[in-house]
């Protein structure tokens, strides 16, 4: 991961995809798959409890939403319930997609 300024504007590169401060900058959606099964948490951080369709299975796609650190809040796009197509996983165990 290495961090950059252009005029005025931040950018993340991670796994060879560009993020500035509103999130990718070619505005497509981050896509991931887990790389194993994988927990996903309400919030960020092993001290957050994990959803009830936890643990993923290995090779789940998920869209990124958000980063803090290492800890990446994700959307599921394909759950059925709403109410857990979202958590947070870590960052070291999704394989990009894009």
């Amino acid at each position: 991961m290495f961090l950059r300024e252009d005029s005025g504007l931040a950018q993340c590169v991670y796994g060879g995809t560009k993020f500035d401060q509103y999130g990718r900058a070619d505005d497509q959606p981050a896509r991931y798959a887990a790389a194993t099964s994988l927990n996903i948490r309400t919030g960020p951080g092993t001290e957050f409890p994990t959803l009830p369709n936890s643990p993923l299975a290995a090779g789940t796609v998920l869209e990124v939403v958000e980063h803090q650190g290492v800890w990446w809040r994700v959307s599921i796009p394909d759950a059925s319930d709403d109410r857990d197509g979202e958590g947070w996983v870590h960052s070291r165990y999704l394989q990009s997609l894009n």
